[in-house]
């Protein structure tokens, strides 16, 4: 089974990952709104600059080097995160990186974890030494996950969460929430360190408490063997969540 994994870097050197895909993807398709046939005083969205800028504001980047890679002073960018349009299309990009890059990512690590010897295809014109180096990763297209933000993550986890309250049956988006939930531990490890950060602990808890009302309703009779093999990976997956596997 071939994998094709879209990363990229979020700037120049940085590591290969997930975010960095999705940042230059959406910044190379974005079309920049005209002010012809608009009227006077009417906004017309954002300029290329200011989407790099909600863009680059996913990432853990400071400000000033965010400036730097947009091209605009630094007061220029903290203004920009002052206004409301600016901070819309921010919580927008976030909840559009959840349903695309990482939703893929999570698609495939739970089944690389278990099957680690699957051969992983490489896209986007990566090298096959970028390749070599992608496959070698804990979790490949994580490579760049020190670079989330904050805000980013506590995004990404408040959805899943949102997601799993709602989760009453073995319908739908059941399966994709298990997807996601190596992703969501590794990213807490890379920002919080295990056993030492609080926050880690209660990340940890969170997703060990849904994992388990996610098992009850795999469980919830009449069961069969497609719910039972459910069962089965979400214990496979609190392991590997108490464990730091």
């Amino acid at each position: 089974m071939d994998v094709p994994l879209n990363v990229g870097r979020v700037i120049p050197r940085a590591p290969l990952g997930v975010l960095g895909y999705f940042i230059a993807s959406k910044l190379q398709e974005y079309m920049e709104p005209e002010r012809a046939g608009t009227p006077k005083g009417e906004s017309i969205g954002l300029s290329r600059k200011k989407y790099h800028g909600a863009l680059l504001s996913l990432t853990s980047l400071s400000l000033r080097e965010q400036a730097k890679q947009i091209g605009v002073s630094y007061g220029v960018l903290r203004k920009w995160r002052t206004e409301d349009a600016f901070n819309r299309c921010i919580l927008q990009l976030c909840e559009d990186f959840f349903m695309g890059p990482f939703r893929t990512l999570g698609g495939m690590a739970l089944f690389l974890k278990i099957h680690s010897n699957t051969p992983i295809k490489a896209g986007l014109g990566i090298s096959d030494d970028e390749a070599t180096l992608i496959r070698t990763q804990r979790l490949p297209g994580l490579g760049d996950g020190h670079l989330y933000s904050e805000n980013l993550f506590v995004q990404i986890t408040k959805r899943w969460v949102d997601d799993a309250e709602k989760t009453t049956a073995l319908e739908g988006d059941f399966d994709r929430l298990l997807d996601l939930v190596l992703p969501l531990i590794q990213l807490a490890k890379i920002h919080f360190r295990p056993g030492v950060n609080p926050p880690y602990a209660t990340i940890q808890q969170g997703l060990v408490g849904v994992l388990l009302r996610l098992q009850l309703v795999a469980l919830h009779p009449p069961v069969d063997k497609e719910k039972l093999a459910r069962a089965r990976t979400i214990g496979l997956l609190i392991g590997m969540v108490v464990l730091h596997d």
